[in-house]
Order: C-alpha cells, then sequence, then structure tokens
C-alpha cells in the first residue's frame, strides 16, 4: 500500500512513511486534547472588588498624611524629606522678586541681574544687552516694548523693579 501511494504521489517510500506517522501522531495530538484535557479546563470566576475599594479609600480619606509601618502610625513629612535630600542652594532661586529698594539699572545689569526680573529670563535677558548695544541706553518703558520677548503684560510685571539711570548718571552719583 505504501509502494502504491509513494508511485502516485511521486514521493518515496521513506517520505511517504515520515508522512503518514506525523499524521498518526496530529491525530493522537488531538484527540487526547478533546479527550482528557476538556474536563480540567476551568472557568474564570469574577470577583467583585466595590468593597474592598471603598474600604481602601475611606482608609485613604481617614489617614491622609500618615505612613503605616506594621501597627504603628508614622507622621511623614514629605516637603521635609524632599528638601533633605536636595543639595541645592534656595537662596538663589531663579524667578524671585526683587523689592522696590532693590531696583536694577537696566541700562547697566548683566543676565544674571536681569533673569532675577520676574518673567525674564536668558534669552529675554540677552535681547535686552543686544538692544542696548545696537540703539544705546533705554531711557523709558516705551522702549522696552521694542525689545523682543517683552510685551505689555511683562513690561507690567517688571516696570516697578527697574530704574533707568545712564552709565555716566551712576558714576556721578557713586562719586
Amino acid at each position: 500500500m505504501i509502494k502504491e501511494i509513494s508511485k502516485k504521489l511521486s514521493l518515496t517510500e521513506t517520505e511517504v512513511k515520515v508522512i503518514l506517522f506525523l499524521l498518526v501522531i496530529l491525530t493522537i495530538g488531538l484527540g487526547s486534547k478533546y479527550l482528557f484535557l476538556s474536563e480540567k479546563i476551568t472557568q474564570y470566576q469574577e470577583f467583585d472588588y466595590t468593597q474592598e475599594d471603598s474600604l481602601f479609600a475611606l482608609m485613604g480619606k481617614q489617614d491622609s498624611g500618615k505612613s503605616y509601618k506594621g501597627n504603628t502610625v508614622v507622621i511623614v513629612d514629605s516637603e521635609q524629606e524632599v528638601l533633605d535630600f536636595n543639595k541645592g542652594n534656595f537662596n538663589e532661586r531663579r524667578g524671585f522678586k526683587l523689592s522696590a529698594e532693590k531696583s536694577i539699572n537696566i541700562n547697566e545689569a548683566g543676565v544674571n541681574e536681569l533673569i532675577t526680573l520676574p518673567g525674564i529670563g536668558e534669552k529675554t535677558a540677552l535681547n535686552i544687552i543686544e538692544y542696548r548695544k545696537t540703539h544705546g541706553a533705554i531711557k523709558s518703558l516705551q522702549d522696552l516694548l521694542n525689545i523682543n520677548g517683552i510685551g505689555s503684560s511683562k513690561l507690567s510685571k517688571i516696570k516697578n523693579y527697574i530704574i533707568f539711570a545712564k552709565q555716566s548718571d551712576s558714576v556721578k552719583t557713586k562719586e
């Protein structure tokens, strides 16, 4: 029978034997899966966690700001812990507001002084310095509106913290 099949399919006898072996193994495998394993397949159960969720939310509302370790309650000041790990110098914060007594001379200030003004970043500070180089001393608030990066809202924030003294004026007052 194998010789007749091999002649009809133009295969060798060994090839036919291998194909028949694979078909027998496939049939046995599929049969065993459906006969023996179908009983062991379990259905998934659905669980309702709404009660546990509501208890968890209730505990969170009652104990906000507290951290549990074992049976003892430890109150954690998370802001202080963050500050303990931060090595930054908080006295040199960028963007703090200057008091009126510490006004900046807009015609002499460098980049580091200019960025202390509210809303002025490094790029705008460089634009102010470039404007001074090309147009001379800044004489009024209107001149500041010509600088790229300064609009009316930013001007209203910084106007109380700047003065318009020329370099020669400040030298005279220092003498």
